[in-house]
């Protein structure tokens, strides 16, 4: 009886089926490593944002500080509305006001304008900085008025009926002039101030416990979810969904 002949080639076969094996393996620990990283990242980058179905409407608030902005990146990463700082006190105005301005313009994020109130300055001053910077220009969103302890009064604590008569004030002017029922930025300095207005955006670590709240800044510098950026935002979610966001869009006619 013949003995049986080994192919030649049977050990190199089963050497490669062994290599192919081992690579596939690789390749699918890659895979899944690479997954779980992106899972990880993403809970990372979402750490403190309020519920997504509840509160589906994200926003951020930019000033000069933040820099170049890249605002088709925002939109792709689910920001939907922004609101760009215009002026502060009688005298300031925004470096980067024009530069945010004109290119938002070519998304189809909606936009507002803020100022930042002074208490050291009358209302007619102020108003007038803002005429003066804006001139006829509107956002899509209503005007934002922020109100903020500063300077003296992080100590001495926001000068109560002062603060008011201003809000007040600029929030009749800004009305007639431009026609934007203004919406009230207040935080732990100034919140003593909310029950005399009613639209109001909150900043606070801990979700409003008022029922009059229409926007909550809930983080005042971090990134935005699934954004690998390295800038950080002043994040803000809307009491509503987009039909809420749709129902405060203005128009310039």
């Amino acid at each position: 009886m013949k003995k049986r002949v080994q192919p030649i080639y049977s050990d190199k076969s089963q050497d490669i089926k062994k290599h192919r094996n081992i690579l596939i393996f690789i390749a699918i620990t890659i895979l899944m490593i690479s997954l779980l990283t992106g899972v990880i990242l993403r809970k990372i980058q979402s750490a403190g944002r309020p519920n997504e179905i509840q509160y589906p409407i994200l926003g951020v608030m930019l000033d000069q500080s933040d820099g170049y902005q890249d605002f088709v990146a925002l939109q792709n990463h689910k920001v939907k509305f922004v609101y760009i700082k215009a002026t502060q006190g009688a005298n300031f105005s925004d470096d980067f006001l024009e530069s945010n301005t004109s290119r938002i313009k070519g998304t189809q994020l909606q936009y507002g304008f803020f100022h930042v109130v002074s208490f050291d300055t009358t209302a007619k001053e102020q108003f007038e900085n803002i005429t003066k910077t804006l001139v006829m220009q509107r956002g899509t969103l209503p005007f934002v008025l922020k109100v903020s302890s500063y300077g003296k009064y992080e100590q001495e604590g926001i000068p109560k009926k002062k603060a008011i008569k201003i809000v007040d004030t600029l929030k009749t002017d800004i009305k007639n002039y431009y026609g934007d029922n203004c919406i009230i930025q207040l935080d732990d300095s100034s919140k003593k101030l909310s029950s005399y207005f009613s639209r109001i955006w909150y900043v606070s670590e801990s979700k409003p416990q008022r029922d009059n709240w229409l926007i909550w800044q809930y983080n005042n510098s971090t990134s935005i979810p699934g954004y690998a950026g390295e800038k950080s935002y002043r994040l803000s979610v809307l009491n509503g969904n987009v039909d809420s966001l749709n129902s405060l869009v203005q128009t310039n006619e």
